[in-house]
């Protein structure tokens, strides 16, 4: 049976035992941390003689097959900070990724694990020590750790009475160079001060790091070249960078081992701004992830500048660079901003890049993909300033926006700067729902811009130097722009994998070369022959979709999908990793997006839609809207949106009770918020009114579709006022796709201009309900303006003249125009007086309309 391959986030975690290392130095024994295979960092002082830059030591580890002993050369050394680095000539140690980093937040620590040692037996039963750590003030400000070891187990006193042959300095003797970890990170070192051994001083990561010395560049397999000054973080980075490709310098970034946030307050988890690559597991596809910093962000990538108008975008492109440095480095206290743009464009990569570098300048970052921590206990705030990204924000906007509440007002208490940096394929009515309810404002959340393709060439090129270093196989071809249109990042990185610029061309190949991969994790070794490539397709397809969480889960889910059953026992028995976590290698990708399109009916889509519920359902429907969305989906995204006008009324029916089921659990709103959004992404993905090869019958099309969206809207019950949050996503968007297929109609006929002016109506205050002011104003005007037009022709349209003109004025004050709003609000009641005078019917309306206008005239100036 296969190796499982290991969820690479969960994996990366600090093993203390495996890194621990006696290091003998200038006579005299310290202990040291293996921060890679041959790479130790320890204390730079002896108490023998002192051994300088280019030094050597002896390194020795007890491992599970004996004890290892190799000569190390001393190839950084701090000027101020006590740490020294050693470069082993043969590996101490054998692990697939380099150590993980993380820094301590809070005041008192007191589950972090320190390690001696292991000559240290004497010094306690094993090598693993119990500390307390506190903090102190440093010279210059920096933040110092000391921790009050308290041991497990040491020889009893009555022992050590009679044979006194130890004293506490004996017992503590060596730990020197240490390594003190917390929640599988390491956040620093011990080391002896003024030879007292009932408190040991701990060396922070980020003072580690950060630390200034000297180095001595590479030079051949060893280190023997000119020293250079430098920071330990700079060596480090020299020595790993044969390991690691040369842009995963965020393996060097520590990141909070504690939930951050104000105390009391909503707390986020923070993860590192990198998952390193585990280099003999790593495949094409997994190095194209931005997670694993293999491929870096290309300078000079085009940023387009939002102005907010439904989804028009205006503006001159700038440098991703340059916004991201203005947006870090302003003068306010906390500021929140979203970075949109399709998926594989690069969003996730430049706010990586802007995490390093701010590591670098001193702030705290991490990254969290909208996830929060069940309570705040153990929250706190750094001393310095804070940037976080927020990955995936429509998972739970909700809380998301709670969390920057809370942050916005411990800035502006503390005095502390906080950067919040969302990135999302789209802003739209996302930040309605962050701010709803809370004190925060839609306009605290500002657009960055749009994120471009950026330059493809360029991309490529850097990604096959990448993967070479990798030994990854990279065909010695160049790599122009993919032949078909919306081509992203990941198409364009796949060319240079398999050679080829066309996108069929990259198909057929890297789908070879991942049908060889999943032949070897995914099918049973006595079971090849039963499985085709077919069958395999297909099981992959729907495996894609997501919503796996066991066994049993997929074996369900390749019935859906037609995968015969003596075929679903190969597959779902043969790798127990793939389910849950460690499916995410293949999920997104643009093969298997490519797999549901050509192996997938709509039908079966609609059928594992309706089958799953919450989080999984959310899975379902994002990749479905994704794939619709993706490059060259060809007849799939018309196919699929006949396929929903069939089942409009069942699908809105099962989102309706999913909706309501999930309001009746604990915690269960954030899902049925989730839930709407990927519904409303699905609906926005299908090709609304969009039939350019039909002739006389389009018109009988149109209103089929008009017809299906009236009962989707009606089974979910979006057509109702005072809108559940989870259904405002998806109100706005089957609203947008009426006023879509309306003008359509209108287009092929003008006697439907009637119809489009009331759908934009509707849309407008749809928006405006849910939160997103200034986009209702642009399909308000326009209702105006057809509304007008058909007055003029026909005065029965003067009361939907009325109604329009009523509703602009009420959308121009939500704005802020009042000035604007009191042309069409005294238009409305002129019109309305003259209709009531002749039909009492709109006496009523005529009063609503004079209420307008004397709120827009009582008001303040």
């Amino acid at each position: 049976m296969p190796t499982p391959r290991p969820d690479l986030a969960g994996s990366w975690r600090f093993d203390g035992p495996a890194r621990l290392c006696e290091v003998e130095l200038g006579g005299s024994l310290l202990s040291g941390c293996a921060i890679a295979n041959s790479l130790v960092v320890t204390c730079a002082h002896t108490t023998g003689q002192p051994v300088p830059l280019g030094g050597q030591a002896l390194v020795r580890r007890q491992g599970p097959d004996g004890a290892t002993e190799v000569v190390a050369t001393t190839v950084f050394l701090g000027s101020e900070v006590d740490v020294r680095l050693l470069y082993t000539h043969e590996p101490v140690v054998h692990l697939a990724y380099p150590v993980p980093w993380g820094g301590l937040l809070s005041d008192a620590v007191d589950d972090c694990r320190v390690w001696g040692a292991p000559t240290a037996s004497m010094r306690g039963n094993g090598d693993l020590f119990d500390g307390a750590c506190m903090v102190e003030s440093g010279a210059g400000g920096s933040r110092r750790l000391t921790v009050r070891l308290r041991p497990r187990s040491v020889r009893t006193d009555s022992e050590i009475n009679s044979e006194k042959q130890a004293s506490d300095a004996a017992l503590w003797a060596g730990m020197s160079g240490g390594p003190v970890a917390h929640s599988g990170r390491l956040v620093g070192l011990v080391r002896a001060v003024d030879g007292r051994f009932d408190a040991l001083e701990v060396l922070t990561s980020s003072a580690l790091l950060g630390a200034e010395g000297r180095w001595l560049e590479a030079e051949g397999d060893g280190f023997g070249g000119v020293s250079k000054a430098g920071t330990l973080r700079a060596a480090i980075w020299a020595a790993l960078a044969e390991q690691v490709a040369a842009s995963n310098r965020g393996l060097l970034v520590p990141v909070p081992v504690t939930p951050v946030g104000p105390p009391g307050g909503p707390a986020m988890v923070l993860e590192a701004p990198v998952v390193p690559p585990l280099d003999e597991r790593l495949r094409p596809i997994e190095a194209l992830q931005y997670r694993h910093a293999v491929v870096p962000l290309i300078e000079g990538d085009p940023v387009t500048p939002r102005v907010e108008h439904g989804d028009v975008t205006t503006g001159h492109s700038v440098t991703v660079e340059s916004i991201l440095d203005q947006f870090l480095n302003g003068e306010v206290r906390f500021d929140a901003a979203m970075l949109t743009g399709a998926g594989g464009m690069g969003k996730s990569r430049a706010a990586q890049e802007l995490m390093i570098r701010a590591a670098e300048a001193g702030w705290t970052i991490g990254l969290t993909r909208g996830g929060l921590a069940a309570a705040a206990e153990g929250a706190g705030l750094p001393a310095g300033p804070l940037l976080v990204v927020v990955d995936y924000p429509e998972d739970s906007p909700t809380e998301v926006g709670r969390w920057m509440e809370a942050m916005m007002r411990s800035a502006g208490g503390s005095g502390q700067r906080v950067r919040v940096l969302l990135l999302s394929r789209r802003r739209g009515s996302l930040v309605s729902a962050m701010v709803r309810e809370l004190t925060l404002d839609a306009e605290d959340v500002r657009p960055l811009g749009q994120k471009g393709t950026g330059d493809l060439s360029a991309l490529a090129s850097s990604a096959r130097h990448q993967f070479r270093r990798l030994g990854l196989d990279v065909a010695a071809v160049d790599a122009g722009r993919p032949v078909s249109a919306g081509d992203t990042t990941l198409l364009a990185l796949a060319s240079v994998l398999v050679g080829g610029t066309a996108a069929k061309d990259v198909f057929a190949k890297l789908l070879a070369r991942e049908r060889r991969f999943w032949r070897r994790h995914l099918v049973r070794t006595q079971s090849q022959e039963a499985v085709s490539d077919e069958v395999l397709d297909r099981a992959v397809a729907g495996l894609s979709l997501g919503g796996n969480d066991g066994p049993a889960a997929a074996a369900v889910r390749l019935a859906q999908v037609g995968v015969p059953s003596e075929c679903r026992e190969a597959v779902v028995d043969g790798f127990p990793g793939l389910y849950g976590p460690g499916f995410a290698a293949l999920h997104p990708d643009p093969v298997a997006d490519h797999l549901i399109r050509s192996t997938l009916t709509p039908n079966d889509l609609f059928v594992a839609a309706l089958a799953s519920e919450g989080r999984q359902a959310i899975e379902v429907l994002s990749s479905i809207a994704r794939t619709v969305t993706a490059t060259d989906p060809g007849d799939f995204a018309q196919d699929l949106r006949w396929c929903l006008v069939d089942f409009a009324q069942q699908f809105g029916g099962w989102l309706n009770a999913e909706f309501t089921r999930l309001d009746g659990e604990d915690g269960g709103r954030p899902t049925a918020l989730g839930l709407g959004l990927a519904a409303a992404r699905l609906v926005d993905a299908l090709p609304w009114g969009d039939h350019p090869a039909l002739d006389s019958s389009v018109g009988s099309v149109l209103a089929r579709e008009i017809s299906a969206l009236n009962s989707l809207e009606s089974a979910v019950g979006t057509e109702a006022s005072n809108l559940a949050i989870p259904q405002q996503h998806l109100a706005v968007s089957i609203d947008r796709q009426q006023q879509r297929v309306a003008r359509a109609q209108a287009e092929q006929n003008p006697a439907y201009q009637p119809n489009l002016a009331a759908a934009l109506n509707n849309l407008a205050i749809t928006l405006a309900e849910t939160g997103d002011r200034a986009g209702a104003l642009p399909p308000a005007q326009e209702a105006v303006t057809l509304y007008r037009a058909q007055a003029e022709q026909n005065p029965a349209y003067q009361p939907n003249l009325a109604a329009a003109l009523n509703n602009l004025a009420n959308r121009l004050a939500e704005t802020g125009d009042r000035a604007g709003a009191l042309p069409p609000a005294q238009e409305a009641v002129t019109l309305y007086e003259r209709l009531a005078a002749e039909e009492p019917v709109y006496a009523d309306a005529l009063a609503q309309a004079k209420e307008t206008l004397r709120g827009l005239q009582d008001a303040p100036e």
